[in-house]
């Protein structure tokens, strides 16, 4: 990778950085042969959390379907408590590289696309997701807490999407399959679930579609 490609990378990063303000930061190669790394904002004013982020998916523009055009530059993300173990990378038992890794493949090694409403299954060993809790998916969602800061962050002049991570129960895959993305997630914003990343709530299903 050029130079310069490397210094729009460090000036989106830059960017991103001014506009929040936190207690430490570090980062770590995520995909080195990619150049994709990440990095870990802990002590955020809202809540004591921590916002990690990727950085460099972003150079690799996805080949989009119509209409979703500007969305093809995208960098992945996770808003955690502040129980997230910044030396291993670990939150609550589950491996926070390890699953950024496998999302991001996607797109550097498989030439596919992702977007908001894509599920993808659990990459632990374990049956769920982490000991903590009885979800075993994952879901990219669009930031609503931080919606205004990581909007209008740019790579090669483009806007960079920042999508979410967020964990799903079984039930709720099923009901996207059956129903479609766009209405589970409407089903998420009613019960105020957004990118924080709670392995405890509730599933926002009615007792009615439990059986499917």
């Amino acid at each position: 990778m050029d130079s310069l490609l490397l210094w729009k990378m460090c000036d989106v990063v830059a960017d991103l950085k001014s506009r929040f303000s936190f207690q430490t930061e570090q980062h770590s190669d995520l995909i080195p042969e990619k150049n994709i790394k990440v990095h870990a904002f802990t002590g955020l004013e809202w809540g004591n959390s921590t916002l990690i982020v990727t950085e460099g998916l972003s150079s690799y523009q996805m080949k989009m379907p119509q209409g979703l055009e500007n969305k093809s530059r995208v960098e992945l993300m996770f808003l955690f408590t502040s129980d997230f173990d910044s030396e291993n990378w670990i939150y609550k038992g589950m491996d926070v590289k390890l699953v950024l890794k496998k999302i991001a493949s996607l797109i550097t090694d498989k030439d596919s696309w992702i977007g908001a409403g894509h599920t993808f299954p659990n990459v632990s060993p374990e049956p769920t997701i982490s000991i903590y809790t009885e979800m075993d998916q994952f879901m990219l969602i669009e930031p609503l807490v931080f919606k205004e800061e990581l909007s209008g962050l740019k790579n090669e002049n483009e806007d960079v999407t920042y999508l979410a991570i967020i964990p799903l129960f079984k039930k709720e895959l099923d009901y996207k399959l059956k129903n479609g993305a766009y209405s589970l997630m409407k089903r998420l914003k009613k019960n105020e679930v957004t990118e924080l990343f709670e392995m405890k709530r509730p599933i926002v299903l009615k007792r009615k579609f439990f059986g499917l």
